[in-house]
């Protein structure tokens, strides 16, 4: 939670959508951490990584709930509770047991190795692949269930 300063709200790239561009021109990705204090406070979409889609929820972020932090966090929640009902499917899908489908997805939810990324917003990412992990997953499921792969 003390990079959440340094990633976001001091960040005013992420204030305006016509930053958006950036996120896809050759030279958004700078070189290392001592390339944060160059150019005031417009870090770039990717000071010190590449994460386009991480980058995208931000300016969604900044939209919706400007500089209040709580409304990022919030995002971060809402994007961990809908991890937890894609597990609960996928439990259902692999065992069909819609209890043992409640019992890990309340693992998966309140388990404290998930507290860091629910909790800072840089590791947003996290979140972020296990929802399309999740959803790959399950859109396996479906085409297995079709009898489209062998």
């Amino acid at each position: 939670m003390l990079d959440d300063h340094l990633f976001n709200y001091e960040n005013t790239y992420y204030k305006s959508w016509s930053n958006l561009p950036r996120l896809f021109q050759n030279d958004c990705i700078t070189q290392g951490v001592e390339s944060l204090m160059i150019n005031g406070n417009d870090k770039g979409p990717a000071f010190t990584s590449y994460r386009p889609f991480q980058s995208l929820t931000y300016f969604f972020d900044y939209s919706f709930w400007g500089d209040n932090p709580l409304g990022c966090h919030i995002t971060n929640v809402l994007i961990h509770c809908l991890n937890c009902i894609l597990v609960y499917k996928i439990i259902i899908w692999i065992l069909g047991d819609s209890l043992i489908g409640l019992f890990a997805a309340l693992l998966f939810g309140l388990h404290p190795i998930q507290s860091e990324a629910v909790a800072v917003m840089s590791y947003r990412v996290d979140l972020i692949a296990t929802f399309f992990y999740s959803i790959v997953i399950l859109c396996m499921a479906k085409i297995s269930k079709r009898g489209l792969c062998s």
